[in-house]
């Protein structure tokens, strides 16, 4: 089966890394295990701001931790016939090398898969739908619904 998985707070725990710097540069008070949303700007961020800090002060998409068992159940995914596709926002529009660090961060935390895609642009619907995925787990209910209407089963992490 092929199986879709985001790679922000699912496969890695970047919020527990990200959240205390955002709150030492913007002077907020987040806490990551309670954010009521991931739109920066309802969270008092300007979105040129934040894309400034992701870009030029943020080493989270390097330091931050993999989720526990992240490892092994993408390993076992593999192992079982399953193919693995990881779709993420993350792009290079972010910083020039997004890319290249996403996919250094995913070797070194030995996460297996078949293939991932990075992009900012398209709903992650339209992406799982054109793969032939059957099944996505994601952290945003956005995300899932816009499954669901592409005829993916989704199922919130």
């Amino acid at each position: 089966m092929k199986v879709g998985l985001d790679i922000d707070d699912v496969i890695c725990n970047l919020c527990v890394d990200m959240i205390p710097k955002m709150n030492k540069r913007f002077g907020t008070n987040l806490d990551y295990r309670n954010l009521p949303t991931y739109n920066v700007e309802q969270l008092g961020i300007p979105l040129q701001d934040f894309y400034k800090f992701v870009k030029n002060e943020c080493d989270s998409y390097v330091t931050s931790p993999p989720m526990r068992g992240a490892s092994e159940i993408t390993k076992r995914l593999i192992d079982d016939g399953h193919e693995v596709y990881l779709i993420t926002a993350r792009s290079n529009l972010f910083s020039r090398n997004m890319v290249d660090v996403t996919r250094s961060w995913l070797a070194v935390h030995n996460i297996s898969y078949t293939d991932v895609v990075f992009d900012a642009h398209k709903k992650k619907g339209e992406i799982a739908k054109s793969l032939g995925i059957k099944a996505f787990l994601d952290d945003r209910p956005e995300e899932l619904e816009d499954m669901v209407k592409h005829g993916v089963n989704a199922y919130l992490f």
